[in-house]
């Protein structure tokens, strides 16, 4: 045997389980931090996602990829899963045939792509981690979310003793916090950040006039990006400013409260809603926007955030994300969810600045988002989450 077969054999196997994943790009952030996974440490650790064979919101199956089967796609071997063949007894049949050391599920309120890995990793009884990404849905504002369904969904599986000996990934420690009130302080949890996207060199971009302002909304419209809440900031606003949504509709109730409170916008407000995009359009059109709004109820991360900095687009965002001190840093706010007030005198401040302050805070946003990834802690901490599950492999080479 070589010694580049030895090296790959050697590798740590981690079996990634997430709802959705490329090509698609509908399921918002949990993708692109898989994808920023693979990127970062895919020649370190020997990846399989098992995954949708559809986007979200979609019925019918991606056509351009082979279904129920393994192949490589992007630096991983993924399988795209049609609902027969989601079934305990073939996700058991497919830990046997990769033998990974570690299982990382990516959601906890997934029944098939949480729940069912779950159940199955535990009755395969081999020696391999469980990582358990929860993605912000243990925060106080998605929990208050169909607050009822939840309660029953977590006492269910707290008594069935299935989350004995799971590691948990917390993307920040405001969600190490969000964690281990619902888990308990014994909690296993590893404090182990979103790796962030490499962003795009901004285009020229059209010169910011005083009193004019091109705000855009990202995320799915659901109730806990709060889109309803933006639109409610927005009335008092003053100057000519042009609100832009991007985004798939998740909740199609929802929406249709967004869309009654939209048409009670002021005739200084246009609204163009440009539905979902692939990300790579997102990142290209970010630039041209003045400020980024989402005062979201809560964000284990928040890739947008970053990816706006990126692109030299000022934030304006809630204080239920990771990302604070953005006054301070000169390149946005991040503002008490409590109070609207504030919100839209940050965005009124930004809308009345002219090209030489707004150029300041663009510039400011852009070397902040290029410290960040230049800092190299995200990269460790990711590496050392996925070693606690593979340090038995590295003892038998």
């Amino acid at each position: 045997m070589s010694k580049q077969t030895d090296m790959d054999v050697s590798k740590c196997k981690v079996m990634v389980f997430c709802d959705y994943y490329l090509p698609g790009y509908k399921g918002g952030g949990p993708v692109t931090t898989i994808r920023n996974i693979v990127t970062r440490l895919g020649n370190e650790i020997d990846f399989s996602i098992f995954t949708r064979s559809n986007d979200l919101g979609e019925t019918i199956a991606y056509s351009d990829v082979p279904l129920d089967v393994w192949h490589p796609f992007f630096g991983a071997s993924v399988r795209y899963a049609t609902p027969k063949s989601l079934t305990v007894s073939n996700v058991r049949l497919i830990l046997r045939q990769k033998k990974p050391d570690v299982v990382y599920i990516n959601s906890l309120f997934s029944r098939k792509f949480s729940l069912l890995p779950l159940f199955a990793a535990r009755l395969e009884r081999r020696q391999m981690r469980v990582v358990i990404a929860p993605r912000g849905e243990l925060s106080p504002g998605a929990l208050a979310l169909k607050r009822t369904r939840k309660k029953i969904y977590l006492t269910t599986l707290r008594a069935t003793g299935l989350w004995r000996h799971v590691v948990w990934q917390a993307s920040s420690q405001f969600e190490e916090m969000d964690i281990r009130s619902v888990m308990g302080k014994a909690a296993t949890v590893v404090v182990a950040p979103d790796l962030p996207s490499i962003p795009l060199e901004p285009p020229p971009r059209q010169k910011k006039a005083a009193g004019k302002a091109q705000i855009v909304f990202v995320g799915r419209i659901s109730p806990m990006k709060n889109l309803a809440g933006a639109i409610n900031v927005l009335r008092s606003l003053s100057g000519n400013i042009v609100f832009s949504i991007i985004g798939p509709v998740e909740d199609q109730n929802y929406w249709a409260i967004c869309q009654r409170e939209l048409a009670k916008l002021p005739e200084n407000i246009r609204v163009d809603v440009l539905g979902p995009q692939s990300p790579e359009t997102v990142l290209a059109s970010l630039s041209r926007f003045d400020a980024f709004f989402l005062p979201s109820l809560g964000e284990n991360y928040g890739h947008v955030v970053f990816e706006s900095l990126g692109a030299g687009c000022p934030v304006i965002i809630s204080n239920r994300t990771p990302w604070r001190g953005l006054a301070g840093r000169g390149v946005g706010m991040d503002v008490p969810l409590e109070s609207p007030e504030a919100m839209s005198a940050a965005l009124q401040q930004i809308i009345d600045m002219d090209e030489n302050e707004h150029l300041k805070m663009r510039t400011a946003a852009r070397a902040y988002a290029q410290s960040l990834l230049a800092d190299d802690k995200s990269v460790q901490a990711s590496r050392a989450l996925f070693d606690m599950g593979c340090e038995l492999k590295r003892e038998r080479f």
